[in-house]
């Protein structure tokens, strides 16, 4: 007999249990979570994917400092390094024969300490922890912090 019990040779009804109680909740937010992390990885690394080809696009070379390309591109305003194994420096175009010489030194030297403290590196590695807080609203922007201090740990080197 489906649905009863026999107590002393008495049927009595046993209650099935709900659909909601047998849903796993923690299960299913633990599922959207990851996959909103993995989403959140995928999407930085296709927009850096997509920022590297559109700065390195019409990117003219200008110098190399060791294993550190030096271009200039119309694509920004403002020097930014990037690149772990191929590194790059981006300037501005026509940045270094508008700039005075002290000026683009120490902006280069700058750029470049960002490559020699490995910031990058650094950067890419804490991508999975950003990932991790993707749903959080305190969280903001999360690398903030963090790229204050290499702002001026490279400022001060």
């Amino acid at each position: 007999m489906t649905g009863t019990a026999l107590a002393e040779g008495i049927a009595t009804p046993v209650a099935e249990p709900s659909f909601w109680s047998q849903v796993d909740f923690g299960a299913i937010v633990a599922g959207v979570w990851l996959s909103g992390a993995a989403a959140f990885i995928i999407w930085r690394a296709l927009t850096y994917r997509g920022m590297r080809r559109d700065l390195l696009e019409g990117a003219k070379l200008v110098a190399r400092a060791d294993a550190v390309r030096i271009v200039e591109t119309p694509a920004v305003r403002a020097p930014l390094a990037f690149g772990i194994f191929d590194k790059v420096i981006v300037l501005p175009q026509g940045f270094l024969a508008g700039a005075d010489c002290e000026i683009s030194d120490f902006v280069i030297a700058h750029e470049l300490e960002h490559h020699k403290g490995n910031d990058l590196l650094a950067l890419i590695l804490m991508q999975p922890l950003f990932a991790l807080h993707w749903f959080n609203p305190l969280a903001g922007r999360p690398g903030e912090p963090f790229a204050r201090t290499r702002r001026r740990s490279a400022i001060h080197a």
